[in-house]
């Protein structure tokens, strides 16, 4: 069984291609706020019926941390949202693919952003940080399944581990607005 196997079930558990953002050691309330979501008031199940800027997250804390999930694919946490919930000696990480074949991957720890790329199963192997190198040589092994080692990589990083019983009860819960979307990520 390959290092990545496991989150292959993982990684059809969600809705569709949504955007999953995990932060380890980080509090719902925390991630709400780097993510620009009010969690007094949810959305409809309607959902799909939101403003072209606007998008939705359910999150969820889970054991060590804080899962959110976006609904649409195209409302990624901003690199911002990625330092501010790192602080303090904390970890997070953010994974996406969507129809459109654009796999994100991107972390933060203490603060700093480590690595970021919109397309990072096509990126040089050279820039990808030393401990997630195993992993990312697996996306080839698996046939183009980067969520899989997306989610994967995130573990690493975050130290949380996402089941699929985790993305399916976000999947399945409650989601709050946010006023903006990010789709291509910040260049600060």
């Amino acid at each position: 069984m390959s290092t990545t196997e496991p989150f292959l079930t993982r990684s059809t558990s969600t809705k569709g291609p949504s955007p999953v953002f995990i932060a380890g050691g980080a509090s719902r309330l925390e991630v709400a706020t780097a993510l620009g979501a009010d969690l007094s008031t949810s959305i409809p199940e309607d959902y799909d019926d939101l403003d072209i800027e606007t998008s939705a997250y359910a999150i969820v804390e889970i054991p060590g941390g804080v899962l959110a999930i976006e609904y649409s694919g195209y409302a990624d946490p901003s690199l911002e949202a990625l330092r501010q919930v790192t602080t303090g000696g904390r970890d997070a990480a953010v994974v996406r693919s969507n129809i459109l074949v654009h796999y994100r991957f991107g972390c933060a720890k203490d603060g700093h952003i480590v690595f970021d790329d919109d397309e990072f199963a096509f990126v040089d192997p050279a820039r990808v940080p030393r401990e997630l190198r195993a992993l990312f040589d697996g996306v080839r092994d698996l046939q183009g399944d980067a969520l899989a080692v997306g989610l994967a990589m995130a573990e690493v990083v975050t130290g949380v581990r996402v089941t699929a019983e985790d993305l399916q009860r976000a999947s399945n819960g409650s989601y709050y607005e946010v006023s903006s979307t990010t789709y291509l990520p910040d260049e600060t």
